[in-house]
């Protein structure tokens, strides 16, 4: 992991920071989506929306957000 690009992960509509500690991630089931994690998810800007879910390619829960501001 210590060559991988940490991102800052900003909303596209208002330009508020969601994260600063951001990294672009793979979803094996669908490489067509672009997706990006973060360990330290803020509280104040960044929620979580909607249900967990899968792909049937792979087992791995997904979670959606949204920024709050």
């Amino acid at each position: 992991f210590e060559a991988k690009a940490v991102c800052t992960i900003t909303c596209r509509f208002c330009e508020s920071e969601l994260s600063d500690r951001g990294m672009r991630a793979i979803l094996l089931g669908d490489t067509n989506v672009e997706l990006y994690s973060t360990d330290l998810p803020p509280t104040d800007t960044l929620g979580l929306v909607g249900e967990d879910y899968t792909t049937k390619n792979c087992a791995c829960q997904i979670k959606d957000s949204a920024c709050l501001t």
